[in-house]
């Protein structure tokens, strides 16, 4: 992200609806799929400004990682905003590297979490095989993901995205690494016919078209964020809502289509006998 993003980023992170709404579902997600362990060892990689690592914390023992000082100096503001005085002995510790070179040793994670993280880099495939690296046997990987290249917008050059994944695109990637996909799904669904309108709509009054995508040479700085169409207000509670209430239908199943993907996949380990559920 451009560095003064970061403060618009610790706003939007905290109150933003799109940051609320997609907090509930992988929270309500992870309760029903990955159930609490104070021994389990968390790494969230890439941490943004630390709202959803501080949400993390309760689950184990977690720490945060991001090549940005910014960043985690809000991530720490996070950790002690979010965290109550009862858990701040399970206050995240935070590392200053790359998605690209994790500072753990080989087989010693738990869970790793790559929160749209993967469109950011130029090697995803390095970044999932170095988590594959980290992650134990029997280990999980989390990962969400911006779909379908044709929603290339406005919010993918201001974030700096590189890409949007085709469909198959993430699972492919993950199963060349050796991980095993047990659950996937959607999301942003219920709010994805506005997001195409507006995508679509842009580029058809003269916003980016698909060509800038993976453009590393284009001036971002003058892209306005489609995080400042919605501020504080009535339309930013009704939507985050709205968006909230996909986690209530991904307790008992799926969506086929949706602004955003997550993957849930987990590090082979022969002697288990896991099974791929996707």
């Amino acid at each position: 992200m451009q560095p003064d993003f970061y403060k618009e980023y610790a706003v939007v992170d905290r109150t933003h609806w799109w940051s609320i709404g997609r907090r509930k579902i992988i929270l309500t997600l992870f309760n029903r799929l990955i159930p609490p362990n104070p021994h389990q060892r968390i790494l969230d990689v890439g941490i943004g400004c630390g709202v959803m690592l501080a949400h993390l914390a309760p689950l184990g023992r977690a720490v945060g990682c991001d090549r940005s000082a910014e960043a985690l100096r809000y991530a720490r503001e996070a950790a002690s905003e979010y965290l109550p005085a009862s858990a701040k002995s399970a206050l995240p510790d935070l590392i200053q590297a790359g998605a690209e070179h994790l500072p753990v040793a080989d087989r010693s994670l738990d869970l790793v979490t790559l929160f749209d993280i993967l469109e950011h880099v130029p090697d995803d495939r390095g970044v999932l095989h170095e988590a594959f690296r980290a992650l134990r046997p029997g280990g999980m990987l989390c990962a969400t993901v911006p779909v379908h290249p044709w929603l290339w917008g406005n919010h993918d050059l201001i974030s700096h995205h590189l890409r949007r994944y085709r469909t198959g695109e993430l699972e492919g990637k993950m199963a060349d690494c050796g991980l095993e996909i047990f659950y996937r799904t959607y999301f942003n669904t219920i709010l994805f016919p506005v997001a195409a309108l507006i995508r679509l709509g842009r580029r058809m009054w003269g916003g980016r078209d698909l060509s800038t995508m993976g453009d590393l040479s284009i001036d971002r700085s003058e892209v306005p964020s489609d995080f400042s169409l919605t501020g504080p207000g009535l339309l930013n509670d009704l939507l985050a809502w709205v968006f909230s209430q996909e986690a209530k239908w991904l307790r008992v199943s799926r969506f086929p289509f949706g602004v955003s993907l997550l993957c849930l996949a987990r590090k082979s380990d022969p002697a288990s006998g896991h099974q791929n559920t996707v």
